[in-house]
């Protein structure tokens, strides 16, 4: 019969991968596999004298490559692994911001745990204080009994027990509120709040030899900048955006790409063989590429070089700040240090003074203002010696931070916590 309909059928097989290197070089091998047939509707045959169309299955094949070497904009690995180089120093920067961040943490412990410490000392000198109170209260009624004292001194040294017995309870309140500090910069859970030990360690005593010299605050200033996690961090910042800068800056070039192309070529009817390739076909080329303006790529340069800018600067204010807060908890620190031997003289005096008042009141030599003043001024005296000791304690630390040396390596070594750094000791 005289075909009245058409059929076509076409099949296509393709891969193509594309590899860029450091470089800015782009290869991209490809092959290509094609099938065409057609045919009139109800013929077996594609031959002209069995009624077919007369054209046999056309099977055609391509194998071949592609290369774009660029030499002016995305050349080189600077433009091309920019983003990879800036992340890398990203990641660095953040693991040393962990590194920074367990120095603060353990700086927050530190200064709760002496400021328990403290709070513990301040009890026990209200305590003190109350034994005090309470034998002086004792001993005048003794003595208004015996017809000694009048009996108006009995309001005034009840009066000054009940304060004594006042400021007892609200030094018992003070250790609670630091011992609930101290569990949330441990943090330690509700539940096990009440369960925290109370600060038993010693408060840090000033080394012999602490010295105070401008050359040796330099030196440790340098170090500190060296040591400190955080400005390591800034500098891999710092260095993330110039590499990003750096990639932008070349991508504002023009486009010059020379390109190569390479392939082979199979072709066969009837059957789908594969088995020979000519390979006679290539090409060499070269693209340019100028944008009018080139606003796009100019202002994201402008960009990147005002975040490095901006790095560069953080960076240099954070060694200006490292370098002037070591100077002055250095200086902090020996002001500290001599207040604190003051105050121990001072409470080993009094400690005496107020045995002698006592004995003095009891004889009728002192009157009982005196006495209770004498035990108020020695009460006071040992509250500024605990507050110096803390605040000692807590500058050791403080200056131990700013210069790097409480967290090492993310490590800390307990003497570390309440030694001196060795550049202020005179050996």
């Amino acid at each position: 019969d005289t075909p009245e309909e058409q059929w076509n059928r076409q099949g296509d097989f393709s891969i193509d991968l594309t590899r860029q290197f450091r470089s800015g070089l782009n290869l991209r091998p490809h092959i290509d596999l094609n099938y065409n047939a057609t045919n009139y509707v109800g013929k077996d045959s594609y031959d002209t004298e069995y009624g077919g169309i007369g054209t046999q299955p056309l099977y055609t094949g391509k194998i071949g490559f592609d290369v774009v070497l660029p030499i002016a904009r995305g050349a080189g690995s600077k433009s091309v692994a920019a983003a990879e180089t800036a992340a890398r120093y990203d990641l660095e920067a953040s693991r040393l911001a962990v590194l920074h961040q367990q120095s603060q943490s353990v700086f927050s412990t530190i200064q709760a745990y002496w400021a328990a410490r403290a709070a513990f000392d301040q009890v026990d000198v209200m305590r003190r204080s109350v034994e005090l109170q309470g034998g002086l209260a004792t001993m005048t009624r003794a003595l208004i009994a015996a017809n000694e004292k009048p009996r108006s001194d009995e309001a005034r040294v009840l009066a000054s027990s009940a304060d004594a017995r006042a400021r007892f309870e609200s030094s018992q309140r003070q250790l609670a509120e630091a011992r609930i500090a101290l569990a949330r910069a441990l943090g330690v859970s509700l539940a096990d709040t009440l369960s925290i030990p109370l600060a038993a360690d010693p408060f840090p005593r000033p080394p012999e030899g602490l010295q105070a010299d401008p050359q040796v605050y330099a030196a440790l200033v340098q170090e500190a900048i060296n040591k400190r996690y955080d400005r390591q961090a800034a500098l891999q910042s710092e260095a993330s955006g110039l590499a990003l800068a750096e990639g932008a800056r070349i991508d504002t070039r023009q486009l010059v790409n020379l390109t190569a192309s390479g392939w082979g070529t199979s072709a066969h009817q009837k059957t789908p063989g594969y088995d020979s390739w000519v390979f006679r076909s290539g090409s060499l080329g070269i693209e340019y590429e100028r944008p009018f303006g080139n606003n796009a790529a100019r202002g994201l340069h402008e960009q990147r070089v005002a975040a490095h800018n901006q790095a560069r600067i953080n960076t240099a204010d954070l060694e200006r700040t490292i370098g002037l807060n070591v100077v002055q908890y250095a200086e902090s620190l020996r002001v500290a240090a001599e207040r604190l031997r003051a105050a121990e003289e001072a409470v080993r005096n009094y400690d005496q003074t107020i045995v002698n008042e006592q004995a003095r009141f009891k004889s009728g030599d002192a009157s009982l203002l005196d006495t209770i003043l004498t035990e108020q001024q020695t009460t006071t005296a040992r509250l500024a010696y605990v507050t110096a000791q803390q605040e000692y304690a807590t500058l050791v630390a403080a200056l131990r931070y700013e210069a790097g040396l409480l967290v090492q390596d993310g490590s800390v070594n307990a003497s570390n916590l309440v030694a001196v750094p060795a550049a202020l000791v005179r050996r």
